[in-house]
């Protein structure tokens, strides 16, 4: 094996963002799926030099980089149009800024779902008319393909970019590209992702028990409240799915089956976004700043940051501290524990697919929560 490359890398300490594979100067490197459906980067060693670019560009490799936790300002905010505010999972600012990027002249990356709804990738957007691909939390880690490398040629073209992603994207892709005056980003307050497959399996059963395809899906639809988010599938014009997304089997298996990786993240605490953006949990309802369509949680870090909240239209800001925005999310700087059923249902689900590891390795009291959490959101409709 060879000791200067991502080889001797565990699948902890891989996020699967593709750096090693597009860096690699002899191509020995590439981007494989194992059978959970998460990739993974394979070494030719045939044609490995063992240079170690491929572990310079890697986001987990992070021992010589200063923490960058910088605070200029924060705020909580939240769309003050109904229609925008509703289709978006928290306040809508990530959709806000977008919007007023791309007028400025600015592209933007974010993460849609494909045309079918069974895959999840990162898009280029460059007209505000294409920005509702991106709207929405997705859950499941989304495919990159070329991402960077296009990120990297818009730049060369003089042109301004913002990449909207998780953290272990944005250090990902800043340790790809380096600096650029023309690079703005934005990461999402993250507590994980889970596989495109479990993703694709649980459209797909949807599809197969209604027997009508998808055309619109959505993880956090806003119907019975921002707290109570619900998947919602329609066909056509016809609402074929409607669960509570935390009794759902994608919602068990994403609070049972993520990434390894992401019990062990190391770009919490690293911030190199010059944005931070999420909901702002924890809020109370007796808040002036309250919405119960939601409320997003801004935390500028930089300069770039502060032209990015400088010029937002139809959007609410109002102030807020970095103690009340952690206060209520935990994620910022912590793991999530891994589950001691994380590796049963990975084994299961590599071997017999989604439903069957969801009926192997939730316990009664897991059936019996979820079904007092869909009486509770009826009650509080």
């Amino acid at each position: 094996m060879k000791t200067n490359s991502v080889a001797i890398k565990g699948k902890d300490s891989c996020c699967g963002c593709g750096n090693c594979a597009i860096s690699c100067p002899k191509n020995a490197v590439r981007m494989d799926l194992d059978g959970e459906g998460f990739e993974y980067p394979t070494v030719d060693e045939d044609l490995c030099v063992n240079c170690g670019k491929c572990i310079k560009v890697c986001p987990f490799e992070l021992a010589k980089d200063e923490p960058c936790s910088n605070v200029i300002s924060c705020y909580s905010g939240f769309y003050n149009t109904d229609k925008e505010h509703l289709s978006t999972s928290s306040g809508g600012v990530a959709t806000a800024i977008s919007k007023s990027f791309i007028k400025s002249g600015g592209i933007v990356y974010g993460v849609a779902y494909a045309d079918d709804y069974k895959s999840i990738i990162v898009k280029r957007v460059d007209d505000v008319k294409d920005l509702p691909q991106l709207k929405g939390s997705k859950y499941a880690q989304a495919y990159k393909g070329d991402t960077y490398l296009a990120v990297k040629l818009d730049l060369a073209e003089g042109k301004k970019v913002l990449y909207i992603g998780l953290p272990c994207d944005v250090v990902a892709l800043k340790k790809f590209i380096k600096e650029d005056h023309n690079l703005y980003t934005a990461e999402l307050i993250c507590s994980g992702i889970t596989s495109p497959s479990m993703h694709r399996q649980f459209v797909e059963q949807i599809e197969k028990t209604t027997g009508k395809k998808i055309t619109y899906f959505t993880y956090r639809n806003k119907d019975k409240g921002w707290h109570w988010p619900s998947i919602q599938a329609f066909s056509g014009g016809t609402l074929s799915y409607n669960k509570l997304l935390s009794a759902s089997l994608a919602g068990y298996a994403f609070k049972t089956f993520m990434r390894y990786s992401c019990y062990n993240c190391q770009c919490k605490v690293y911030n190199k976004a010059d944005l931070t953006l999420g909901d702002f949990w924890g809020l109370s309802k007796r808040d002036l700043r309250y919405n119960s369509n939601g409320v997003s949680a801004i935390i500028v870090h930089s300069e770039k940051g502060v032209s990015l909240m400088s010029s937002l239209d139809d959007f609410i800001l109002h102030g807020a501290t970095f103690e009340e925005i952690k206060n209520g999310n935990p994620r910022l700087y912590s793991c999530l524990a891994k589950p001691i059923n994380r590796e049963k249902f990975g084994n299961v689900f590599a071997e017999r697919g989604l439903i069957a590891a969801c009926d192997e390795c939730r316990m009664w009291k897991d059936k019996i929560k979820d079904l007092v959490k869909e009486l509770i959101s009826i009650i509080n409709l």
